[in-house]
């Protein structure tokens, strides 16, 4: 994966992850899978911000189409080596999962 992070102006912030996924399908299959991932998230105040973020997968040889899911969250930063975030995501499309409820840790050590 490649990251690249953007400021942007009234403090607002933009990442993209871009890479390659080596998948399994359900019949235990392997094929390649080509990730993009997204957020905007902007601080409203100390410590907490909020986001848009979200994710496609394109699938090259095994034809079962396009996911694209996305939705808004918040995050806490609770010190430079915890955070807390939560968010709301919803399928775009028909290969997608129709709702993702997501809880998250992140730690640093």
């Amino acid at each position: 994966f490649f990251n690249f992070d953007k400021g942007l102006p009234m403090e607002f912030d933009f990442e993209i992850n871009t890479g390659l996924t080596w998948a399994k399908d359900d019949n235990g299959g392997r094929f390649l899978q080509g990730n993009i991932l997204w957020a905007l998230g902007h601080e409203i105040a100390p410590h907490v911000e909020v986001f848009n973020h979200g994710f496609a997968n394109f699938a090259f040889a095994n034809g079962s189409g396009v996911e694209v899911v996305t939705g808004p969250g918040i995050a806490w930063v609770a010190s430079e080596r915890l955070m807390l975030d939560f968010s709301l995501n919803f399928g775009l499309t028909d290969q997608s999962p129709h709702r993702i409820t997501r809880f998250g840790l992140a730690l640093a050590f």
